[in-house]
């Protein structure tokens, strides 16, 4: 699928990066899960916000990412911020896999095999890049039903429904610890708009740099949305394990 949509996309993030409600509200879930031992990639990177946080909050972290205009963007965040990026390399999973076998205790691969059309091949690609009982944490997009124009423009080839992740998942070598679903309150309002008003969500207040609706966002994401388990959510956010 073209990428035009999600380098848009991420441009318009990347000049918010650090107020982003979103991404400042899953690194929370994810710096709780780290050590500071560990060898992380931040595979599919693109415009490196999370390897921001994990390098300012002293992690060892290697950055891919396929895409040229991503890349550029996020090397910049990371000079901008007195941040290295000589660990930061242009590359597919299947081409990085060959050459890293084993080497991570943990790969964080954040809204990235739904842009892959070989999605379970993907997976069985990260499975070789972590040591023996390393950790995948994983997020895509969730709820088959609730496919439409946004994730074609942003390169989706689907939304996930829980039980079909993981199968994949289980199907190419990982032990699935925890699975929860992560942003309901974007889950009602896509499908009230897209099932009863048969109109698309807009995004542009998230790309505002600061203002009283992304700032609600933010504490309600960080109060509410990261401490509950709801049946239902835009996301689903997977950690499993790497089977012997």
């Amino acid at each position: 699928m073209e990428q035009e949509g999600l380098v848009r996309h991420w441009e318009k993030i990347y000049r918010i990066q650090k107020n982003d409600f979103r991404a400042k509200s899953l690194e929370v879930i994810i710096l709780k899960d780290l050590g500071k031992q560990n060898e992380i990639l931040d595979l599919g990177c693109g415009t490196c916000g999370l390897t921001l946080s994990l390098l300012e909050n002293g992690f060892n972290v290697t950055s891919v990412d396929s895409s040229d205009e991503m890349l550029e963007m996020g090397k910049e965040i990371l000079a901008r911020n007195g941040l290295p990026h000589d660990r930061v390399f242009k590359s597919d999973i299947e081409s990085f896999s060959k050459s890293n076998r084993g080497k991570f205790d943990r790969v964080i691969c954040l809204d990235v095999i739904e842009h892959l059309e070989n999605d379970a091949a993907a997976l069985a690609q990260i499975n070789v890049l972590l040591k023996d009982d390393g950790v995948l944490i994983l997020s895509v997009p969730a709820h088959p039903d609730l496919y439409g124009p946004k994730d074609v423009e942003l390169g989706h080839f689907r939304r996930y429904s829980k039980k079909d992740l993981l199968k994949k998942m289980r199907d190419s070598g990982f032990d699935v610890l925890t699975v929860r679903y992560w942003n309901f309150s974007g889950a009602v309002v896509t499908w009230l708009m897209k099932k009863i008003f048969n109109k698309r969500v807009g995004e542009d207040f998230r790309y505002r740099e600061r203002s009283i609706q992304t700032t609600l966002l933010k504490h309600f994401f960080l109060v509410v949305e990261n401490n509950v388990r709801p049946p239902f959510g835009m996301t689903l956010f997977v950690t499993a394990r790497r089977s012997h």
